[in-house]
């Protein structure tokens, strides 16, 4: 996910899903400008690569085609519940980088598309929500793969990477107010001088 390649590559695959969300949104609704229009498009690719590398992994058909081999008592999985344990344990700073990031789209993205979540409130929950829910997907499929396989996923819940997604989420929803608010400011003023 990290190399420069890879990067360039999952940018070439988008982008033309970018301009087929683009020229669908064009035709669909004539309001929108076309800066609106490029928010909502890339919305739906960050959307696709948030999921992709957190829950789309998933192995779902070794449930079909393996046998389990292990019982519940032996699965080694992996729970954190103290806060910044793993923040302050032994964590790369690329882990750490990559967890404040994840969602800081996110944040940066609902304000801007839809109103209804510059209420801080409803925008809260809409990253916490989604921050746990990846959180405790991982821990179920680390526990029921761990049944079928010598080498199962190793990814667990963490209270860490929970603070991680939030702060970065926050950070996100936060810029996101502050552009629109410079927005709102600018017609104001442009209005003043008209």
């Amino acid at each position: 996910m990290g190399d420069t390649l890879g990067i360039c590559n999952a940018l070439l695959n988008c982008l033309p899903l970018v301009i087929l969300f683009f020229v669908f949104n064009i035709n669909r609704n004539n309001k929108s400008t076309i800066l609106s229009i490029l928010i909502r498009s890339t919305f739906y690719i960050y959307t696709y690569y948030l999921f992709k590398y957190t829950i789309f992994y998933i192995p779902f058909f070794d449930y079909f085609k393996l046998k389990i081999i292990y019982s519940f008592k032996d699965i080694p999985f992996y729970i954190n519940l103290i806060p910044f344990k793993t923040i302050l344990g032994n964590v790369t700073l690329y882990q750490i980088i990559g967890n404040l990031f994840l969602l800081l789209p996110l944040g940066i993205y609902l304000p801007l598309i839809n109103s209804k979540y510059k209420i801080i409130k409803s925008g809260i929950l809409i990253g916490f929500v989604t921050t746990l829910f990846i959180e405790v997907t991982q821990l179920i499929v680390s526990m029921t793969h761990a049944l079928y396989s010598d080498y199962p996923y190793t990814r667990g819940a963490d209270i860490d990477d929970l603070i991680l997604n939030m702060s970065g989420y926050i950070l996100g929803y936060l810029i996101s107010l502050l552009l629109i608010e410079g927005k709102i400011n600018n017609r104001l003023q442009r209005s003043i001088k008209s």
